[in-house]
């Protein structure tokens, strides 16, 4: 698995989370980043990190294209292990 720092933005968007967290602190509670908002940052953070050129739209399966022209589809979870604010 390739490590990167998050963006600021999107860093603070975890630490507001892991705040959330430790405020409410209730088992069960995880509050979780899932669904379309962790898809998106995850293809913000791929063209960034990879230089990819998004597509408007979605739901084709082609998110964006590499440098070179090959079609790219993008995955991101929002488990601890990878987005996470804690050092």
């Amino acid at each position: 698995m390739t490590k990167f720092i998050l963006p600021p933005v999107i860093a603070e968007l975890v630490i507001a989370r892991d705040r959330v967290r430790r405020h409410y602190a209730v088992p069960g509670l995880s509050f979780t980043l899932d669904g379309k908002l962790v898809g998106d940052l995850g293809e913000a953070v791929a063209a960034e990190l990879f230089g990819l050129i998004l597509r408007p739209g979605g739901g084709t399966g082609i998110d964006g294209h590499a440098l070179d022209g090959r079609s790219v589809q993008v995955k991101a979870t929002g488990t601890a292990a990878v987005l996470s604010s804690e050092r």
